[in-house]
């Protein structure tokens, strides 16, 4: 990267600028003026930005963050296991990077996988009690 790390770093705060202003857009306002590929391309830009500062991605607080656009006036529910975010990929090379790295975290080989498109916004935790559906929640924000 040929940027001086003042320049470097204005590109950062720039993008980290874009990225707020579309969440809000997204979350706060259901206004969407860009693509979700778009959208990717400019939090992996800003992570890549990140590393090449010497700044780590993963404890960045805009990287991390879920985004919120729940409707008010539900009742609450504390999640056994917190869901987590879901990647996105966009070739089957990211994919099969994907498989392989899971693979080695949990030290197996051969495991199936059932591959589904993703479809933003929706994210729900079913409980079932013997047999019978119990409860579903979304996303716990915080």
């Amino acid at each position: 990267m040929n940027q001086s790390l003042s320049e470097l770093q204005k590109t950062i705060q720039s993008l980290r600028e874009q990225i707020e202003y579309h969440d809000k857009r997204y979350y706060q306002q259901s206004l969407v003026e860009i693509t979700d590929q778009e959208y990717d391309r400019l939090k992996r830009e800003y992570a890549d930005l990140l590393v090449a500062s010497g700044e780590s991605p993963q404890l960045d607080p805009l990287l991390q963050r879920v985004g919120d656009d729940r409707t008010r006036g539900f009742v609450t529910y504390q999640h056994r296991e917190p869901m987590g975010s879901l990647d996105n990929s966009y070739s089957q090379d990211e994919i099969l990077k994907f498989f392989e790295r899971l693979e080695k975290k949990l030290g197996k080989e051969g495991l199936q996988y059932l591959v589904q498109p993703k479809i933003d916004g929706l994210a729900i935790s079913l409980t079932y009690e013997n047999g019978k559906f119990v409860r579903g929640v979304t996303r716990e924000m915080g």
